[in-house]
């Protein structure tokens, strides 16, 4: 049986913003879709499928989509408001900084993070934007890796937040995003919205385990 290697997600959902940008919707549904194959709850690849073909007024596969990924998501804004838009087979033209907006940028699944970096020899310039990396819960704090060695230390508001993204099993990913000598910004991703979201917002959807309730952190195993 033949093993088809994981393709490169980050690469490809670059691939398909830039399609997005030039007008060019049959690509970019071409190479969402192969981001679905690998990854079929990945709302950001469903969403940009979904203005993909809204823009093509495939109205009955945009619905389909949206509907998909505002289950995974039932919280996020963007794609409420372009599942009405599909329902009544509305199309809004995207162009230049809109379509970077609503191409990208998701209410609350992504959030940047400023850090002091430790040790000696390590600088904002041994990285590139991209680098992938690691990081640790405590109870009040979240340490930071690039592969074994510690780079840093987080005591802010979002260590709670990673707390709650763990209990309720939603994927927090980090990696460097910019940063000058020993400063650096750190941009987290997450699966679902839960670095903006309102109490208002949250509360008709997460009942029982709401990002917003109190709970005793524990630290990470």
């Amino acid at each position: 049986m033949e093993i088809i290697a994981k393709p490169n997600i980050k690469a490809l959902e670059q691939k398909a913003i830039n399609f997005a940008l030039l007008g060019k919707w049959k690509d970019a549904i071409k190479i969402n879709k192969e981001i679905i194959d690998f990854e079929p709850e990945n709302v950001r690849a469903l969403t940009r499928m979904g203005l993909a073909n809204l823009q093509l007024k495939d109205f009955k596969e945009a619905e389909k989509l949206f509907k998909k990924a505002l289950k995974l998501d039932p919280i996020n804004s963007i794609v409420k408001k372009n599942l009405e838009l599909a329902k009544t087979h509305k199309v809004e033209k995207l162009v230049g900084a809109e379509t970077s907006k609503k191409l990208v940028k998701e209410p609350g699944t992504s959030t940047e993070e400023k850090i002091s970096i430790t040790g000696s020899r390590v600088f904002a310039e041994s990285f590139v934007k991209g680098d992938g990396l690691l990081y640790k819960l405590n109870k009040t704090s979240a340490n930071i890796y690039k592969d074994d060695k510690l780079i840093g230390i987080i005591e802010s508001p979002l260590v709670l937040k990673l707390h709650q993204a763990k209990e309720l099993k939603i994927k927090v990913t980090v990696e460097f995003s910019h940063g000058k000598e020993k400063e650096a910004v750190l941009l987290f991703r997450a699966e679902k919205a839960i670095f903006k979201a309102s109490k208002q917002d949250v509360k008709p959807y997460m009942k029982k385990d709401s990002l917003d309730e109190d709970e005793e952190n524990t630290e990470e195993e």
